[in-house]
């Protein structure tokens, strides 16, 4: 499902299962390897990255999603929610489809490479629902408001160059480049002072990522999520999606 293993100073966390849905026992992994990493005293910088080229990560498990109790969707968005509260930089190492929920996690990361063709979107639009864990947040903060409102209102899927045009990602790469590209910059910051790194990220998070207005966003997105949930639409979306059919909203 997940494996670790570690290069110098670096852990490399590899996503194996297939294309890494986040089903609720797969998130939980992930939380276990990326907190195992930072509490790791050898461990400089985190690498996320995925075995299968064609996907990172598709997002949630839409088959889990559509039988959770809505009393229950905290709980089991909590796992992803780890990654913005490390304290090691991470690098995430982007291949393939970076949908939805892999999207979100690989925006809590702190340096985003992607190849050349990967493609990421936020399409929970599609399932009458919107970006349940940060995304509209995110998204919003490196992309700006109307491109940010065009991709989760349309549930586009963008290429990898409008995403480095855009400011979504950091730099592009060649597939057979992208780990050796991972792997240089973290070697750039395993060379440097590890508290100073983590007092620069613990800054730069503290404006990006924790301040007030920033935590309110987020409780209030969890609150739309949730309400929509509730909807037959999104019942609808997500009946359509496992049956591999059109859905046809009412609401």
């Amino acid at each position: 499902m997940i494996s670790s293993y570690r290069k110098e100073g670096t852990i490399h966390i590899l996503l194996q299962s297939s294309v890494n849905k986040l089903s609720q026992s797969f998130s939980l992994k992930l939380a276990e390897h990326l907190k195992e990493a930072d509490s790791d005293k050898h461990c400089k910088v985190i690498v996320v990255s995925s075995e299968n080229p064609k996907a990172f990560c598709v997002g949630a498990a839409i088959d889990e999603l559509i039988s959770l109790d809505p009393n229950a969707i905290d709980l089991w968005l909590a796992p992803w929610e780890v990654v913005s509260t490390l304290s090691k930089p991470i690098i995430m190492a982007l291949d393939g489809y970076v949908l939805g929920g892999g999207l979100e996690i690989a925006m809590m990361g702190d340096i985003l490479i992607a190849t050349d063709r990967a493609l990421m979107g936020q399409p929970e639009i599609k399932l009458a629902l919107l970006p349940g864990c940060g995304g509209t947040l995110r998204l919003t903060e490196l992309i700006g408001y109307h491109r940010s409102f065009e991709m989760c209102a349309t549930g586009e899927i963008i290429s990898a160059q409008k995403a480095y045009e855009w400011g979504l990602v950091n730099t592009i790469v060649k597939p057979d480049e992208l780990l050796s590209k991972a792997f240089d910059i973290a070697k750039k910051i395993e060379a440097l002072s590890g508290p100073a790194i983590q007092s620069i990220k613990r800054i730069l998070k503290n404006l990006y990522d924790s301040n007030t207005p920033h935590t309110h966003h987020l409780q209030k997105e969890r609150e739309a999520f949730k309400n929509l949930f509730l909807r037959k639409d999104a019942h609808e979306g997500m009946t359509a999606f496992l049956s591999k059919t059109t859905p046809l909203f009412k609401d």
